[in-house]
Parts: structure tokens; sequence; C-alpha cells
């Protein structure tokens, strides 16, 4: 094992999920490398929320070594047990340099941060934000344009931004994105089944957010329907948005009036488990959203090998670049969104697809092995870099 330690901060809202499943999906490609390769891991719980999420990185840590399943079992996510299991740890391996990620701000902390900028929404859409929010943004991004080190963003079209913003930066930065740890053999068919659902279905898996981009979607499936084709809608996720709180009466609202309440499932938030039995059953997997950091439902279904209807944001261009079941279509435009659909859909075959799964599975394998050596490499080049 490396002569020194790479904390993980786990302190995504509950709001937040793919802030969670970020942190998971780190951990679960470090795993991949031999243990000789890698550095003291350890993940700092700094929320209640995402329990679950929490539970299952836990779990992963906790098959690790006798030392740490003996400290970990039975854990829940309750406040402070993580970091006595963080301190117990260290005392029993000893103390080593550390690098902390993802650190959003300059400031007090307990090694060398590696800072995250997960997007620059506000930048392209200000209207989903309060001005008192951008400038908070903004202040925040040029604080860590100030200082030393690295810094890492999830695309090149963020990197290429961030250096726009701040042309005279004195961080570094560096690219790098996560895969998906999903596979088969993680779903649930029982918790599936409870769900009652169609058996042919589209499946779009966003938080309510206004960003996300249901509406569009919703006009898809009308102007479908008035083409004679009727294609079910399952969507899960957080309901509310605390930006537009009253964003998800909208998206009943417009249902309702366009006759599309029993076509539209809504299921809210699932276990993950019925989830990915939901993924690897869909026709396809709808990601219509504005804006985002890295799509963690494109990675999930790469990493179930399902098809992918996708707006044309470049950051989903850059995700599915080379993935041969990729389709995609102008944002906010539902007519062109229903004119793929229509070809997607009544051509699709519902899932589980075994030999599309393997061929993922070896494949998602692959990328995590290198995911994890990239962000090591990152890391590594955080804690020499200089301090003034």
């Amino acid at each position: 094992m490396a002569d020194w330690s790479l904390i993980l901060n786990f302190g995504a809202s509950e709001g937040w999920i793919g802030g969670a499943l970020y942190i998971e999906n780190l951990v679960a490609a470090l795993l991949r490398l031999p243990r000789a390769e890698r550095p003291r891991l350890e993940v700092r719980f700094l929320s209640r929320d995402n329990v679950e999420v929490a539970d299952r990185i836990r779990a992963m840590l906790s098959r690790e070594t006798p030392a740490a399943r003996r400290l970990l079992e039975g854990l829940s996510a309750r406040p402070g047990v993580a970091g006595r299991v963080g301190r117990r740890l260290g005392a029993l391996r000893g103390p080593r340099p550390g690098v902390v990620f993802p650190v959003f701000t300059p400031g007090p902390n307990p090694g060398t941060p590696l800072y995250w900028i997960p997007d620059f929404q506000h930048r392209f859409l200000p209207r989903f934000f309060s001005e008192q929010e951008r400038a908070q943004r903004d202040a925040l991004h040029a604080r860590v344009a100030a200082c030393p080190g690295v810094l890492v963003v999830s695309s090149a079209f963020a990197r290429e931004h961030f250096q726009r913003f701040h042309p005279d930066a004195r961080v570094q930065v560096r690219v790098w994105s996560f895969c998906s740890n999903i596979q088969a053999a993680d779903a649930d068919p029982r918790g599936f089944e409870k769900l009652c659902l169609p058996e042919k279905f589209l499946y779009l898996p966003n938080q309510f957010w206004a960003h996300k981009n249901h509406l569009t979607a919703f006009r898809a499936l009308g102007l479908l329907r008035e083409r004679g084709v009727r294609a079910p809608l399952v969507c899960t996720g957080y309901r509310a948005d605390p930006r537009n709180p009253e964003y998800f009466e909208r998206l009943q609202a417009f249902l309702r009036d366009h006759g599309l309440e029993e076509q539209v499932h809504i299921l809210g938030l699932i276990p993950r488990a019925a989830q990915i039995e939901v993924f690897r059953r869909a026709v396809a997997v709808l990601q219509p959203s504005l804006f985002e950091g890295w799509s963690t439902i494109i990675e999930d279904a790469k990493a179930l090998g399902r098809p992918v209807v996708a707006s044309d944001f470049p950051v989903h261009r850059e995700q599915l670049r080379g993935y041969g079941q990729a389709f995609f279509f102008r944002r906010q435009d539902a007519e062109n969104l229903a004119n793929v659909l229509e070809t997607v859909y009544p051509n699709g075959h519902s899932g589980p697809d075994a030999a599309r799964e393997q061929q993922a599975r070896a494949h998602t394998a692959d990328r995590q092995r290198a995911a994890a050596e990239s962000l090591l490499s990152i890391a590594r080049e955080a804690l020499t870099a200089p301090r003034q």
C-alpha cells in the first residue's frame, strides 16, 4: 500500500443524490486496484443524508481488511460515527501525508486539498439561480482559481470554461470523469415486480429539478401519442426542487391537462437495487437535461449496456462518444425528441439483455481501473504541488 492517504469527503445533501453516487463510484473504482498500488483510503461521512449510499460505501470498505471490518461492522450513518472510525483506523496504521477530496473552497484542511467544481450551471442557466447564489458561486470559484494546487473538473467542456472564466488562475485544472459501478448482479427483480410497471417502457431517472427538463420529455410523449405511439415513461428521483418549489406541481398539472397521468409513472426515490432492475428492463434510458457536470444516469445506462436517448448538451456528447447505442435530440425541442423516440421505442426491446450486460461489465471494469489510476495520478500531483 502506498505511503500516503486519500481522504474522501462524503457530504452530499439529500436532494443531490448525484454527489453521493460520485463518491460511491470513486471508492468502487479505487478498490479495483491491487492494494499495493493504492493509498490508504478513508471516507469521512459529513452528512446524515443519503444513508443507503453511505451504507453501501461502508460495506465496500469493510471487506478490505479485518481491522476495518471489525470497526465498521454494523455501523449506520449516525453523525460522528464515521469520524471516530476514521481516527481509530488512522491510529492503527499511523500518520501519513494525505490528500483530501473533494474540497470546494480554500481553508483549513487536515491534509492537502484536491479541489472540485462540479459544474458551471449558474453561468449557462442563470435563470435557475438567484443573484446572490450566482455571486456566491463566482466568488467561491475565484478563490479556488487564485490558490496553488490542483482542481478537478469532470469534463473537457468544464475545463475549457473554467480557463475562459479564470484566465489568470494559479490552480492547475485536471479532468477526471467517474464511471458507474452498478451491475446486473446487484439488481432486485422482486423489488421491481412490486412497482407494477408495464412490460415495455422508457426510463427517466432524474431529480425533479427545472434544469432536468422533464417537460420536454412529457411534451414529446404527447406528440407521439398523437401519432399513434403510446410510450410509457417511468420517472424516479427526488421530487423537490429547492430553487423552484412549485416546479413538481406544474409538471403534474401538465400531465393532468394533457391526459398523460396514466402513461407517466412517477415513483420518487426507490431502493438502488430495484432501480438497477428498472434500468435493465427499460427499452431506453432518457436524459433530457439541459446541463450536467457528468451525468450519473448516462454512466449507469452504459454500465448495463442500455440504449440512451440524450439531449445534445456537449457533456452528454462527450460522455457518449464511441457508445454505439446513443441517440441525440435538440434540447427543448419536443418535436425533435418525438421524432427520435418514434424510431427508438417501437423498434426497441425491453431488457434484460444478458449479452450486452456481460460486454458492458467487462468494459466497465477496464474503465474503472483506468479511472482509478488517473485519479491517483492527479492526487499525487496535488500532494507534491507548491503550496505558495
